[in-house]
């Protein structure tokens, strides 16, 4: 497989990627008017608004699947969006990501985040992810990976713009991949 380039693309289409255990890791790329190829959890207004702006510098959206079911996703970007000023054009963002609620608790989430970045076909520097400090569960699994937390910050307006502060509700989260 070809790396994989995080552009926008005029056409959506989802791809095996490869398998894990009992898994399957597919990739979807979006197109401008369709986001994601089907709903597995609830998006707000404003969530899909921020996609359509994401499109634009370039995303992936990686599922992950067991038979015929589906568990959840993980959505990796590229590093050039404006809103992330902790980023330059050699690293990337992921999250939001999601486990449905009868595939909790069992670790598949960290299995999931784990397979996507470390990827071959996904050259980067560093990786982002960032979470609102009530979300324990998030954090957990992210210093589960290897992720170091990085700083404190907020998020503002409708478009989430980052507002660094020592106090902040939100804590940036940073994996280097493994070589």
């Amino acid at each position: 497989m070809a790396f994989i380039k995080l552009k926008p693309s005029l056409k959506s289409k989802l791809i095996k990627i490869s398998d894990i255990n009992d898994y399957q890791l597919l990739m979807y790329t979006p197109s401008i008017i369709k986001a994601f190829p089907f709903k597995m959890d609830n998006y707000s207004f404003s969530y899909r608004i921020r996609c359509f702006l994401e499109f634009f510098c370039g995303y992936r959206v990686f599922y992950f699947k067991s038979k015929e079911k589906w568990i959840g996703y993980c959505i990796v970007t590229n590093g050039k969006n404006i809103r992330y000023k902790f980023c330059d054009k050699d690293d990337i963002t992921f999250g939001r990501y999601y486990v449905r609620d009868s595939f909790r608790g069992n670790g598949i989430g960290r299995i999931m985040v784990e397979s996507v970045l470390n990827l071959p076909e996904l050259e980067y520097k560093n990786a982002y992810a960032y979470v609102h400090d009530s979300n324990k569960t998030s954090s957990s699994l992210l210093l589960k990976i290897g992720c170091k937390p990085v700083r404190k910050f907020n998020m503002v307006g409708k478009l989430r713009r980052i507002k660094e502060t020592e106090n902040g509700n939100y804590t940036l989260f940073c994996y280097s991949q493994k070589k």
